[in-house]
């Protein structure tokens, strides 16, 4: 009787593992095809053909809406098609992410100093500000963060070309 139960018991229970299995392998299938997406959207970016750009990699956010570089790359792209609400709107969300990881991993210095980078370029240098000085007072310690001591990591961020390009201020100053 207990034999026959146990039986009954994984019997039913196999379906369940099985289809645990199909969702993770569809969730990488998803995935890689949204890598491929905001490969092709880089490709086109590249190619100054910004439209077909912000098409792969708003399709990337829609199929990984949890991948940070690719609400990145749409904001940036957005920026090129000179679409400052879209780009503060895919930064917002990109910052979301990078909060939560950040949250995840309070530990890790360069998950902790991300969100401060995607505040500079949606031009909340203050609100950047702040967040780098409790991150130097939390990693006083860390090796990074003794060399970085008298830099203003905010205003290196700002001085950075790649960085201003990149920053909603930009928008109408090219």
């Amino acid at each position: 009787m207990r034999l026959s139960s146990l039986l009954i018991i994984l019997a039913l229970l196999f379906p369940l593992t099985a289809c645990k299995r199909k969702d993770n392998e569809d969730q990488k299938q998803t995935k890689a095809e949204a890598l491929y997406l905001a490969s092709e959207a880089r490709v086109n970016f590249t190619l100054r053909d910004y439209k077909e750009a912000e098409k792969g990699y708003l399709r990337a956010t829609e199929l990984d809406p949890e991948e940070a570089e690719y609400w990145f790359h749409l904001g940036y792209t957005r920026l090129k098609l000179n679409d400052k609400s879209g780009a503060i709107a895919a930064y917002k969300r990109e910052l979301a992410i990078r909060e939560k990881a950040a949250k995840k991993a309070p530990d890790d210095l360069n998950a902790v100093l991300e969100p401060a980078a995607v505040m500079v370029r949606l031009g909340r240098t203050d609100d950047a500000r702040k967040l780098v000085e409790k991150i130097m007072k939390q990693f006083a310690n860390n090796p990074a963060v003794i060399q970085m001591r008298g830099q203003n990591l905010v205003d290196s961020m700002l001085q950075n070309p790649s960085v201003k390009d990149a920053s909603v201020q930009s928008v109408g100053v090219r």
